[in-house]
C-alpha cells in the first residue's frame, strides 16, 4: 500500500532504525536505490557505541582496506561484509537487514556454508571461530 508523504514522517518519528522503516516502507518511497556499504557501516558503528579501530580489529581484516570500505573508496565483498557484521557483533536479522539495504545477498540457512556462519553470528562467536569450522567442512574461509 502506498503511503502518503504524512504517513511516511510519522512512521519515521515512531521508528527505532532505519533499515527496518526502510524495508517497511520501501513500496513508498521512490528512488531508495541502495546504501553505500560503508555509509551503512559506518551508520551501525556509530549505532553501536563501539570505535572504528574496535570494529575493525573484531572483523580481522586489514586496517587499511577496512579503512577504505568504510569512507566507500572500496567495495567490499561478501566476506568483507560478513567480517564486518562479526566485528560489529551484529545479529543475523540485523546481518541481513544490513545486506538487503546494500544489495548484497542475505545468509541463507538451507545453504551449509551461510549456515556455519549464521551459527556463529548468533553464538557470538568471532571470525576466527568462523574460519575454524569452514575449514573443518573443507568450505572456503572468510576472506
Amino acid at each position: 500500500m502506498d503511503k502518503t508523504t504524512k504517513e511516511l514522517l510519522e512512521t519515521m518519528k515512531t521508528s527505532k532504525n532505519y533499515y527496518e522503516y526502510l524495508e517497511e516502507n520501501r513500496d513508498s518511497i521512490k528512488n531508495t536505490g541502495l546504501l553505500k556499504p560503508g555509509r551503512a557501516l559506518g551508520a551501525l558503528i556509530v549505532e553501536s557505541g563501539r570505535s572504528k579501530p574496535d570494529v575493525i580489529a573484531r572483523s580481522m581484516i586489514e586496517k587499511h582496506y577496512a579503512y577504505q570500505i568504510l569512507s566507500d573508496k572500496k567495495k567490499p565483498s561478501r566476506d568483507k561484509m560478513i567480517m564486518m557484521c562479526f566485528g560489529l557483533g551484529l545479529s543475523l536479522e540485523r546481518t541481513n537487514d544490513l545486506f538487503k539495504a546494500t544489495g548484497y545477498t542475505p545468509l541463507y540457512a538451507k545453504e551449509l556454508r551461510d549456515n556455519i556462519i549464521i551459527f556463529c553470528l548468533e553464538k557470538k562467536l568471532n571470525v576466527i571461530d568462523v574460519n575454524l569450522l569452514l575449514s573443518e567442512r573443507g568450505l572456503p574461509m572468510l576472506d
